[in-house]
């Protein structure tokens, strides 16, 4: 029954029908950010959608979202969704993510299991990923590592970019920023672990 589900909703996505279920609303969703396109992946959520990594952090409204879809586009990210099962208005599903910044870390990709979004009128509503606690310890200390390195050895002007007021943004702009200063800092990482 699931693997029937999951086939009409990417029949009906493919032949163009307008979306009328919350599993087709979240697979139009996953095309959309995975086409790096953040205005047409924000027509699939609600102006009021609550986005949240359980546990970890949440943000609320399409403007907040909009600025992740954004970065996510600068960082070339994909998220591959699979398993779906639906009830009522809620889809649940694994999804794994890529981006160019986890394969500049060397982390590669992160899997995580049972995201639930729940649609209403071909608008999701809430966004929920569940990950295993280590993944978030993981991207933390990878995080840290690479602001330390940079404090470290005069990558301030970078850092300044990335972190004007001492906050880090999150935007299309700094994104590649990021990326180049990841690649840098594992490239020196290497190096001195070879020694």
């Amino acid at each position: 029954m699931k693997r029937l589900i999951a086939f009409v909703t990417l029949a009906a996505i493919a032949s163009g029908c307008s979306i009328t279920n919350p599993g087709e609303t979240v697979i139009a969703y996953l095309r959309a950010h995975n086409a790096h396109d953040p205005e047409l992946a924000l027509t699939h959520v609600a102006d009021s959608i609550h986005y949240e990594i359980v546990g970890e952090w949440t943000m609320d409204g399409i403007d907040a979202l909009r600025q992740m879809e954004q970065w996510d586009a600068a960082m070339n990210s994909e998220l591959d969704g699979s398993n779906y099962q639906m009830s009522g208005d809620t889809v649940w599903f694994d999804m794994v993510e890529k981006t160019d910044w986890l394969n500049a870390a060397g982390i590669g990709s992160l899997e995580y299991k049972q995201v639930r979004a729940v649609a209403k009128q071909g608008k999701i509503t809430d966004f929920r990923i569940t990950r295993d606690p280590a993944i978030g310890k993981q991207m933390g200390e990878t995080f840290s590592s690479i602001i330390s390195w940079a404090n470290e050895n005069d990558r301030q002007a970078a850092l300044d970019s990335l972190m004007p007021e001492g906050e880090f943004v999150w935007t299309a702009d700094t994104a590649p920023l990021f990326i180049e200063l990841t690649k840098e800092w594992r490239f020196k990482n290497s190096q001195s672990e070879g020694s």
